[in-house]
């Protein structure tokens, strides 16, 4: 049977087969028989880990928002204008990662463990990137319009890419052990890559 990419991206790591019900419908069973995600850390470390990426996203927020909030003309400027609306699909993209982390068990399956850690270090690797080029393009600015009170909005940019790298780099610190899951499937069963 073929499957749309989301379908594999979701169920990889699953085994699939058919099971006659006694009406003589088929039913799908998914069995996940892949290898597991489990962090090495104790649970002490894993909660103080991610309480320190909650912190340190929510600083992230609350410095873009001062900046961008600024009433200052580098505000008004298109480029600038854009990559604030890069910055809130980084910070929304780094929050869905975060939230997919902090609510998900710790022996994730490959789609949970891409639904968190790994969207958790690409979304706030991007917020980082347009954080530092929203500062390389206010310092552009500055110097053109020779406006020195704008300094303020550059570091705050220059701190939420700072930020964003320290997320980026807890996350992806973090070691995860890979375990094979003790489910078993018949013979018949597709495995789903």
């Amino acid at each position: 049977m073929k499957h749309s990419s989301a379908y594999h991206r979701y169920f990889q790591g699953f085994s699939e087969y058919y099971e006659e019900q006694d009406n003589g419908k088929f039913k799908i069973n998914r069995v996940y028989t892949g290898l597991y995600y489990v962090s090495a850390q104790p649970m002490k470390q894993r909660i103080i880990r991610k309480v320190l990426l909650c912190l340190i996203w929510s600083a992230a927020v609350a410095v873009f928002l001062l900046c961008s909030a600024n009433s200052n003309l580098i505000n008004k400027w298109f480029l600038i204008n854009a990559f604030q609306a890069g910055e809130i699909v980084g910070a929304v993209w780094t929050l869905s990662g975060l939230f997919n982390l902090i609510i998900q068990p710790s022996k994730l399956t490959v789609g949970q463990w891409n639904c968190s850690s790994a969207r958790l270090r690409n979304g706030s690797l991007f917020f980082a990137v347009v954080s530092a080029l929203a500062s390389v393009a206010s310092i552009v600015w500055t110097v053109n319009n020779a406006k020195p009170e704008n300094w303020t909005i550059i570091m705050g940019y220059a701190i939420c890419c700072g930020l964003m790298i320290l997320e980026n780099r807890i996350e992806a610190g973090t070691i995860y052990n890979n375990i094979m899951s003790e489910n078993t499937v018949p013979a018949e069963a597709a495995r789903i890559q």
